[in-house]
């Protein structure tokens, strides 16, 4: 909401909320090899083993392919999966 209020209110700026997706971090190997909370643990590793976690250059990828574009609208909220 912030970001539309932005874009509402400063109609020069151009504004984006980018959602990245599940992303393969060492932040995300810590949460699903250390974390003390075995359900969050088993989600992130089941995650894993699955596939499911996209690289950081996959999701900047697809956030450089829009911003290139430039055809979403200002204040828009774009999520990785619906690119």
């Amino acid at each position: 909401m912030m970001f539309r209020v932005l874009a509402a209110e400063e109609p020069d700026l151009r504004v984006l909320s980018y959602s990245p997706g599940p992303l393969d971090t060492d932040m995300q190997l810590v949460a699903r090899s250390s974390t003390a909370d075995p359900d969050l643990k088993r989600t992130f590793s089941d995650m894993f083993s699955a596939g499911q976690l996209l690289t950081c250059e996959a999701s900047c990828a697809k956030l450089m392919k829009l911003l290139l574009e430039d055809s979403f609208t200002s204040g828009a909220h774009i999520d990785v999966f619906d690119l």
